[in-house]
């Protein structure tokens, strides 16, 4: 069944010689985005959430799809909640305490990314700490079981030259096993969540 939450404030203008008669409107102050279990995502979350990322990110807000950043923020959002459920989420105090610097600076310099949503310290801290749990959550869950081997990565060489090059040395391997690592990791990922959303309730009330 899809579910829908508007925040309304009626305001009502009653006449001063008619006390019969009051003229009423609803003005629409917010509205729900979407639903992840019993977890409701506002307008104005998805607008301080972007506001987040574009301070992470040093990019203007302006340069992020909207519908990209709601499904980026549903997916935090989950793998926080099955992060804390199996006991792997770090201590908050240890996981902020390790960011204050970069805090600071992310609120000192919010204005010139982000002109429309002004972020308290308290918001940052709270986003630094979900990144902080999800970044524990991809080592110990889906890095740890990624293994790549050699003839992996000069598959993977061969497929963008034509030949055996004298360029195939240490670094070049490094590189390829590091960019591969990346993409097995983000399929990995990308599945685990897949998995998980099947098991919540997860609604995007259509517009």
């Amino acid at each position: 069944m899809k579910r829908k939450i508007l925040c309304l404030i009626t305001i009502c203008i009653i006449f001063p010689f008619h006390f019969d008669y009051a003229y009423c409107r609803y003005v629409l102050i917010d509205k729900s985005l979407a639903f992840v279990g019993e977890m409701v995502i506002l307008e104005s979350d998805l607008e301080k959430y972007a506001c987040y990322v574009a301070l992470r990110s040093e990019k203007p807000v302006e340069s992020f799809q909207k519908q990209d950043l709601l499904v980026k923020m549903i997916d935090e959002i989950v793998l926080v909640q099955e992060a804390t459920k199996m006991g792997i989420a770090e201590d908050r105090a240890d996981g902020v305490n390790e960011q204050n610097g970069k805090l600071k600076m992310m609120i000192d310099t919010q204005s010139r990314w982000c002109k429309s949503v002004t972020l308290d310290e308290s918001y940052i801290a709270d986003m630094a700490y979900n990144e902080s749990v999800v970044e524990k959550f991809i080592k110990t869950r889906i890095e740890v079981f990624i293994r790549i081997a050699e003839k992996d990565v000069y598959r993977y060489y061969l497929a963008k030259h034509d030949e055996y090059e004298e360029g195939y040395n240490d670094d070049v391997k490094n590189s390829i096993r590091e960019e591969l690592k990346t993409m097995l990791v983000n399929k990995e990922l990308s599945d685990y969540l897949n998995r998980i959303k099947k098991r919540i309730d997860i609604v995007i009330p259509e517009e």
